[in-house]
């Protein structure tokens, strides 16, 4: 190619670098599939690329992946995009792309699940991590998210200022290998299991207002509480009992 940069193919070209990849009899069934017109566009772009680079290998069978994911999100199911992807690239192409696509996927479906969970939870539960630890599962979920879990981390012995580290270290990651994820996703996965996340709780509109009232400062809580009181009675009664069963329930964690 003349360029090396993989983002320089076009659209034509990716997909004859695909074609390319695949057993001799899977191409022949697709350009069976394929136009006159579409079957010379895919010629004329073999014969303005050189062999592929690992880079843009990679980049195309990224992209056929998503592809795939987009367009039949029901159907094809990790199980089931393995299994096509196993009849048609060979072995040693097909664990390089499931290792940067499907196993890290499955490796980040924890982070998501920690931004479920309330900031101080999560800030307890990796609070005695190595700051390297804690500062790789920070930069793997939303900034906002990160941030108010690591104001509630505190200062340790050992550490002058974790919170300070913390922050250097996410600063001074470059790349993180799928294996270190995984591993760190399993301990993870482990240590929310002991404190019961992932199970469905219903909560009722009192008990949300509840936890959102409980979040605000003391001075506009009473505000609301006054206001509701004018509205209905009910209302604050109910919600002044969540705000109790809420600080109730933070000291029996305490104790």
């Amino acid at each position: 190619m003349s360029e090396n940069k993989s983002d320089s193919l076009k659209g034509i070209q990716k997909a004859a670098i695909f074609l390319s990849m695949l057993p001799e009899d899977k191409s022949v069934k697709v350009f069976k599939h394929l136009k006159e017109h579409e079957i010379e566009r895919v010629i004329k772009a073999f014969l303005t690329i050189d062999t592929p680079t690992k880079e843009q290998l990679k980049l195309v069978l990224n992209e056929a992946y998503e592809y795939l994911k987009e367009i039949s999100p029901v159907k094809l199911a990790p199980d089931h995009i393995k299994k096509i992807l196993e009849q048609v690239l060979p072995p040693e192409m097909l664990e390089k792309i499931l290792e940067t696509t499907l196993s890290s996927e499955e490796g980040r479906k924890i982070f998501k699940e920690l931004e479920k969970l309330d900031s101080k939870a999560v800030a307890n539960l990796i609070k005695d991590e190595h700051p390297q630890v804690i500062a790789l599962i920070l930069s793997q979920i939303k900034s906002s998210k990160a941030a108010e879990i690591l104001q509630f981390i505190p200062k340790r012995a050992g550490v002058t200022n974790v919170q300070e580290e913390v922050i250097q270290r996410i600063a001074s990651i470059e790349k993180i290998s799928n294996q270190t994820l995984k591993v760190v996703a399993n301990t993870l996965e482990e240590e929310l299991l002991t404190m019961g996340a992932g199970k469905e709780e219903e909560l009722s509109g009192i008990d949300i207002a509840a936890e959102i009232v409980n979040a605000l400062p003391k001075e506009t809580q009473q505000e609301i509480l006054d206001y509701l009181k004018e509205l209905d009675k009910n209302y604050e009664i109910w919600i002044e009992y969540g705000i109790q069963s809420i600080f109730d329930e933070t000291l029996d964690r305490i104790n």
